[in-house]
Formats: structure tokens, C-alpha cells, sequence
């Protein structure tokens, strides 16, 4: 006996129908869940918000997030255990090979992007060049001296 004793939470029961989602918390035995259902007391319960059903994209998101982050815990495992890695670099492995993975993907898509569409021109310059006087005529200074 390891003297640790935890209360895990049991997962929600859900009550399904008519593709509305209802969440039950109440006794975990036979005879409460055939009265709540026999009873109608399941239409009373507030049906789940749409991006918290289990089918809902957020939720497969969350799983994909979740499956996602096993598989990198699985190869620290590998890193450290089997192939002797320390841990420290098995961290900084884990943390670079998707930063420079990225940093690639995004030169790449900049390659291509202009490789199709060619460079941008050069951007709006107005108001960032200092603006040159234009020659003054001849005759727009007799004009000024005569009416000064």
C-alpha cells in the first residue's frame, strides 16, 4: 500500500437524443439511471453547448492537441531512456526541430508565393522623402515683387 488515496472524478454520463447532448452527474447505479430516464427528469437537465459535445470540431481539436502531446512525450521517453539522450537535450531537440520546421515551412511559402506572384512592389513612399522646392519662373517673381 502506497498510503496515497485519490478520489478520482467518474466521467459524465451523457444523455443523447434527438442529436441533443445532456449531462448527467447524478448516483452511478442502475436503479437512479433507469428512474432518471423512466421519469423524464433527462428534460430538465440544460443540453451542452455545441463546441463542448464530444463530436463538435473544437472537441476533435482538443483530442488531436492531446494525441499531439503523448507523441512528444513518447519520444522524450525514447530520447532518454533508449537512445541515452540527456535530458536537457532531449528538451531542446523536442523545442527546436519544430521551431526550425516552421522557419523552413515559412521560407518556403514566401518562395513560392513570390515564384507565382512575383515581389511586391515597392511600397507607398509618399510623405517619407523630403520634398525638393520646384525651381521658381521668372515670371512668378515679377509677380511677387508687384504685389509686394
Amino acid at each position: 500500500s502506497s498510503g496515497i488515496n485519490a478520489e478520482w472524478p467518474l466521467r459524465p454520463g451523457f444523455h443523447v437524443k434527438d442529436g441533443v447532448f445532456r449531462t448527467y452527474q447524478g448516483a452511478r447505479k442502475i436503479d437512479v439511471w433507469k428512474k432518471f430516464l423512466e421519469e423524464g427528469e433527462c428534460h430538465s437537465l440544460e443540453p451542452m453547448s455545441w463546441y463542448r459535445r464530444p463530436g463538435s470540431v473544437t472537441m476533435q481539436m482538443f483530442g488531436y492537441l492531446v494525441s499531439f502531446a503523448i507523441k512528444v512525450n513518447d519520444m522524450h521517453d525514447y530520447l532518454t531512456k533508449q537512445a541515452n539522450v540527456p535530458v536537457v537535450a532531449s528538451i531542446i531537440i523536442l523545442i527546436a526541430i519544430p521551431i526550425v520546421a516552421m522557419i523552413a515551412l515559412f521560407l518556403v511559402t514566401v518562395w513560392g508565393i513570390h515564384s507565382v506572384f512575383g515581389k511586391p512592389k515597392q511600397a507607398h513612399t509618399i510623405g517619407l522623402q523630403r520634398s525638393q522646392p520646384r525651381p521658381v519662373s521668372q515670371e512668378e517673381e515679377e509677380e511677387d515683387k508687384k504685389v509686394q
